[in-house]
């Protein structure tokens, strides 16, 4: 994921859509002209993918250790969860 976001920036500035990180704090950045621009540039592409591919590898890999916690079952204060007041 991040790999695909540095291709990103850095075919920002190797393509001359920017010059410098000053431009990326301008409260027009980035303009209707610079996204329509970068949309139909074909070198973003890799980086996008990349970009998604990451997210998506992330976001599943988050399920699926969700999902394992959820169905695994909890200790009881006899086996040694201390959090759980014993009920007398």
């Amino acid at each position: 994921m991040v790999t695909g976001l540095g291709m990103m920036i850095s075919n920002l500035f190797t393509q001359g859509y920017i010059s410098s990180f000053e431009a990326l704090s301008d409260e027009n950045f980035p303009s209707d002209a610079l996204i329509e621009q970068i949309i139909t540039d074909q070198t973003f592409l890799p980086g996008l993918g990349l970009f998604f591919l990451g997210f998506l590898l992330a976001s599943t890999f988050n399920l699926i250790v969700n999902v394992i916690f959820m169905v695994l079952p909890s200790k009881s204060f006899a086996e040694g969860n201390k959090k759980v007041a014993p009920t007398i």
